[in-house]
C-alpha cells in the first residue's frame, strides 16, 4: 500500500500578524528565529534592540555566534565605550548578506526631492510591491535564498499607503474606497505567501478596543455610551477593516508581558475586546516562539 499524497493545506506557509505594544519585545523575538529572512523595515532604527543584544552577547554560549544565527552588524573590537559613539568610534560595522549578516531594506516615508528643494513623500503601494515582485523573480529564477519576509511595521507601512491614497485627488472624500484599497494590498501580501512559499511575517502596533463614547449618547443617556464599538487588534487606519484583514489572515496573535513574571507569551484566541486567531489544536497563551507556534498548529514555519 503506497502512501497518499501530503494534504495541500499543510504544505502551505502562513501569513502572520503579531501584534503587541511598543517596546513588548516583537522585534527582538521574531528577529532570533527569522534571522534569516528578508527584513522590509519603517525606521532605520527597527532593529536597533536586536544589533544591540547582538553586540553584548556575541561570544556568549547563547549568543549570535553561538547559535549560527545572521546578524545585522559586526561588534568593533576597537570600539571605546568610554567615548561618544562616532563614525571613527562605532561599536559595530554592517555585516553584508553574503558575510553572514542580515538582508535589510529600510523603507523610507520621505526623500530628497530630486527636481527641487525640500523633500517629497514616497508612493508606499508601489515602493513596496516593487519589493515583492524582486522577490517573486528570484523565486522564479530559483534564486531566493530568505527563510520569510518580515516587514516591521506593518501597521506603519500601510498607513504610509492609506496617505497616499487619501493624496489621491481621483478618491475625492470616499472614505470607504480608500479602505477598500488599503484591503486590497492586505490581500495581496497574505497571496504572495503561495507565490514565495515562505511565511510572510508582519509585526504590527497594538490598537486598543474602541468605546462609544460620542458627547450626544452621554448627553441622550443612550444605552450605546460606553459599549465596545470596535474591537481592539492591530492597528490599522481604519478600526472597522480590523476584522476583515483578521480573516484573511492565517496567523493573528497578540504578544503580551505576563504580569509579574517577566515572561512573553502570544494570546491565540479571540477575546471579547480584541481580535487574535490561530487556526490549530494550540492553547490559549503560547510561549513567545513563533516557529514553535506555526509547528504546533500544522504550518510550515520556514525555519
Amino acid at each position: 500500500m503506497t502512501a497518499a499524497p501530503a494534504l495541500t493545506p499543510f504544505l502551505e506557509t502562513p501569513f502572520v500578524i503579531v501584534t503587541g505594544v511598543t517596546g513588548v519585545g516583537k522585534t527582538m523575538t521574531v528577529a532570533k528565529a527569522y534571522h534569516g529572512a528578508v527584513w522590509l523595515v519603517a525606521s532605520s532604527t527597527g532593529l536597533h534592540s536586536f544589533a544591540a543584544w547582538c553586540i553584548k552577547n556575541w561570544d556568549k554560549p547563547d549568543g549570535p555566534v553561538a547559535l549560527g544565527m545572521r546578524t545585522p552588524v559586526i561588534p568593533n573590537p576597537d570600539f571605546n565605550p568610554k567615548k561618544d559613539i562616532s563614525p571613527d568610534n562605532p561599536p559595530a560595522f554592517n555585516r553584508a548578506y553574503e558575510d553572514g549578516g542580515m538582508e535589510v531594506f529600510v523603507l523610507n516615508e520621505m526623500v530628497v526631492n530630486p527636481n527641487g528643494p525640500g523633500y517629497v513623500r514616497v508612493n508606499a503601494r508601489t515602493d513596496l510591491a516593487s519589493y515583492f515582485t524582486t522577490f517573486a523573480a528570484m523565486k522564479k529564477e530559483r534564486a531566493f535564498p530568505y527563510t520569510g519576509i518580515v516587514m516591521d511595521e506593518y501597521s506603519e507601512l500601510l498607513r504610509r499607503i492609506e496617505v497616499n491614497i487619501d493624496q489621491d485627488p481621483s478618491f475625492g472624500k470616499d472614505h470607504f474606497g480608500r479602505m477598500d484599497v488599503v484591503k486590497e494590498e492586505h490581500d495581496f501580501y497574505c497571496s504572495m505567501k503561495r507565490a514565495l512559499d515562505v511565511p510572510i511575517i508582519g509585526l504590527a502596533h497594538d490598537r486598543e478596543p474602541t468605546y462609544e463614547s460620542s458627547e450626544t449618547a452621554f448627553n441622550r443617556g443612550l444605552p450605546t455610551y460606553g459599549k465596545l464599538k470596535y474591537k481592539g487588534g492591530p492597528a490599522l487606519p481604519f478600526g472597522k477593516m480590523i476584522d476583515a484583514m483578521v480573516q484573511k489572515t492565517d496567523v493573528c496573535v497578540r504578544m503580551v508581558m505576563k504580569s509579574g513574571l517577566g515572561k512573553r507569551v502570544f494570546l491565540t484566541k479571540p477575546q471579547p475586546d480584541y481580535f487574535a486567531k490561530c487556526r490549530g489544536e494550540v492553547d490559549d497563551e503560547e510561549p513567545a516562539d513563533l516557529p514553535a507556534l506555526l509547528r504546533k498548529a500544522l504550518y510550515r514555519a520556514g525555519v
